[in-house]
């Protein structure tokens, strides 16, 4: 399909993958639980390790919400994280609880009978499935053996507690319960100095007995509280309630290797004297998991920036900023020209390290106080917070150009790349949010493209307009398709050698119920930008191919109708599918059909392009090039591509009778395609001496206002018949 027919082109990017089955394999193999949720909240993931230990099989959880495969959750934080991140984009994580299960989780089944759940840490966060909604992972990790672990320190100082009461003085004894445990034991005098330690607490703080003996507690536990010393008159009263605390705290081990603890903090009595027990633990490990947790929740794990959900949150704390101190912030949405032909030529692997090496060049060009982040393929956004004027923003913009202009050597490969950014001033305005923030400066990137790339727009109110006209003419299309508003006229084509109608091409309109029949001009491009293009493209094709039979049916002699394909219609991987069930359904034979492709579409993923017109030929489709002399082609592509026809471009024909040059181009591509095999069709025909020229040249078909306007179907078979008869 063309706009005025001649579509816009669009570009989509390209991301690297694993292959389903290994994807597949990693995730049933995980020793964590994975669910996905997509945008209505239901299963479309649940791996092995969750079918295992919540007894509900994969078959069975797949298309159901949570609710509905635990109808008693337990802990409704849960279904308030999923919400935001569907709904708001956010990442959240439920620390684990002695009484609070996310979910009813098993270890093995004897459990389930008990009801004895698993101890969990849940992971919240929002992700992007192709260009599908929003989706929500779920990540749960079993840490009942760090509770256990916790469980058991309390009793064990329980029970020393207990012990060192019924033995007293008997240190033989409870020197070897001391010299038994694995973490730190700490016997603490009533004023926070040490007496005495095991082997557990000298491995932990690696200092000896010697060493520790005589210490206060605070200087090995600095954020460690003890209770103030009781007077006599306090004592009968505070022992019949022993004193009990426990916490984190990060720790230096042997002065200078930072360490992650757990304490628990008893009061005892031994021999009538009050003094405390200090348990401690190692917890480290559990501390790195945790924070390499956070980090896949907020962090982009190839450039290790910000992601777009911590980006988010950052640009809202950063409006609020604003907003309270009357300051100036600017936001800059940045995009990188051409990544997806590096990627395609080069392979991802070159583009991976492009990606990391744009982001370090973005850290050097902006301040501290700055966050830059990567919200996906090659896609970057940047927070100016208290800029003084407009010129801040303007003068990060060129120092980003010039870093990113500068060639990058890649494995050996020397790059060039340059980014199109789009900035946005926000000063405070009251009800602006952080989504219409980043949308005002995605919007301005993208007329930095359209004013040839590396360059900077910022978001001005007539893009604002034109943003907002936009999206009243998508929701109107949206309407048109609903309810039938599209129309097709037919414009014939003139094989100029017994100067018969062989054909006629499908040309889009819409019947807009205010502003009367529209022109593709007035909307393609919109619906390109949407997506509607792929499913106004299909009715085309059906409606275009119907029409055909039914002028068949009719006794109008048999022709080919041309339908135009637009660049997003043909990277649809159901376009070959939809065009065999579309003939199918019609009836009309693959020989009457023809297919239109621009110039610049074919160029673009050459051997992908080559593969599916080989697959359309095979089936005896025609396919023709459109707009032929506008793409500047290699002949050595062209000549491998399977078409029947090129079109010479109507901004050619026009001026032929009076420009030397015009006149030029259209007699050497009609020698080309003549020379290559395939028949030329000259589009925008309008006058004699336009139709004169391209007879002297051998011009095989021609259209254009000349002949006939595009038809109405009606009117258009009154016409083939008229011809008939002319003949």
């Amino acid at each position: 399909m063309k706009a005025s027919d001649r579509p816009a082109e669009n570009f989509s990017d390209s991301t690297p993958g694993l292959d389903p089955g290994i994807a597949e394999a990693v995730v049933n193999a995980s020793e964590i639980g994975d669910v996905v949720l997509d945008q209505d909240a239901r299963v479309v993931l649940w791996n092995a390790w969750m079918a295992r230990l919540s007894g509900v099989s994969v078959d069975a959880a797949l298309g159901r919400t949570l609710s509905q495969i635990f109808p008693q959750l337990l802990d409704t934080r849960l279904l308030v994280n999923i919400d935001q991140a569907l709904g708001k984009g956010m990442a959240g994580m439920l620390s684990p609880g002695l009484h609070r299960h996310p979910l009813p989780l098993y270890r093995s089944s004897a459990e389930r009978i008990k009801g004895q759940r698993l101890h969990q840490m849940v992971t919240v966060k929002p992700v992007r499935v192709t260009d599908a909604p929003r989706h929500c992972l779920i990540q749960i990790q079993d840490v009942s053996a760090s509770f256990v672990r916790e469980g058991m320190l309390r009793e064990q100082a329980s029970s020393l507690n207990r012990l060192m009461a019924e033995l007293g003085e008997n240190e033989l004894r409870l020197r070897t319960i001391l010299e038994n445990i694995q973490d730190g034991v700490i016997v603490v005098s009533p004023y926070g100095v040490v007496n005495s330690v095991n082997p557990g607490a000298e491995k932990l703080f690696r200092k000896g007995s010697d060493r520790l003996v005589g210490m206060e507690l605070v200087q090995l536990i600095p954020d460690i509280i003890l209770p103030s010393p009781f007077t006599e008159d306090e004592e009968a009263e505070t022992s019949a309630r022993p004193y009990q605390s426990a916490g984190e705290s990060a720790v230096l081990r042997g002065g200078d290797i930072p360490c992650a603890i757990s304490y628990v903090l008893n009061e005892l009595w031994l021999g009538g004297q009050r003094m405390f027990l200090c348990t401690v633990e190692d917890i480290s490990v559990r501390k790195q998991s945790e924070e390499r947790i956070r980090r896949l929740a907020h962090y982009d794990a190839l450039t290790d920036l910000p992601n777009r959900a911590l980006f988010q949150d950052r640009l809202e704390h950063a409006l609020a900023q604003t907003r309270r101190d009357g300051v100036l912030m600017g936001v800059m949405f940045l995009d990188l020209d051409r990544f997806k032909n590096i990627n395609d030529v080069h392979g991802h692997h070159i583009g991976d390290l492009l990606l990391q090496a744009v982001s370090k060049r973005l850290r050097v060009c902006t301040r501290e106080m700055d966050t830059v982040a990567r919200l996906g393929g090659d896609e970057f956004a940047i927070i100016q917070s208290s800029l003084k004027s407009e010129s801040g923003a303007a003068v990060l913009a060129e120092k980003i150009e010039k870093a990113l202009s500068r060639p990058f050597m890649l494995d050996n490969i020397e790059i060039y790349t340059s980014p199109s950014i789009g900035i946005t001033l926000y000063q405070g305005e009251a009800g602006k949010t952080p989504h219409e923030v980043l949308k005002e400066a995605d919007v301005a990137m993208y007329q930095a493209k359209a004013g040839g790339r590396n360059t900077y727009r910022f978001f001005s109110a007539r893009m604002h307009a034109d943003t907002q006209h936009k999206r009243h003419v998508e929701k109107e299309l949206r309407r048109a398709l609903q309810q039938g508003e599209l129309r097709l006229h037919y414009q014939p084509l003139i094989d100029l050698t017994c100067n018969r109608v062989t054909a006629v091409e499908a040309l889009l309109r819409w019947e807009h119920p205010k502003r009367g029949l529209l022109p593709p001009s007035e909307f393609i491009e919109v619906a390109e930008e949407s997506g509607l293009i792929v499913p106004m493209g299909l009715w085309v094709l059906r409606e275009a191919c119907r029409q055909n039979r039914a002028w068949q049916d009719a006794g109008v002699p048999e022709l080919r109708v041309n339908v135009n394909l637009s660049a997003v219609q043909f990277r649809d991987p159901k376009l070959i599918p939809d065009i065999c069930k579309v003939l199918k359904q019609t009836g009309l034979e693959a020989r009457y059909l023809s297919l239109e492709i621009t110039e610049s579409l074919l160029m673009a993923q050459v051997e992908q392009t080559t593969e599916m017109l080989r697959e359309l030929d095979q089936m005896g489709v025609e396919l023709a090039i459109d707009d032929f002399g506008t793409g500047y082609s290699s002949l050595s592509y062209l000549k491998r591509f399977p078409v029947s026809k090129v079109k010479i471009d109507r901004s050619f024909v026009r001026d032929i009778h009076c420009d030397p040059e015009d006149a030029a181009i259209v007699r050497a591509v009609i020698g080309l395609g003549h020379s290559l095999g395939r028949k030329v069709v000259a589009e925008g025909v309008e006058t004699e001496e336009q139709l004169g020229y391209l007879k002297e040249q051998g011009c095989d078909e021609v259209q254009g206002y000349f002949f006939s306007r595009p038809l109405a179907a009606d009117d258009c078979e009154a016409f083939l018949r008229n011809r008939l008869q002319m003949v």
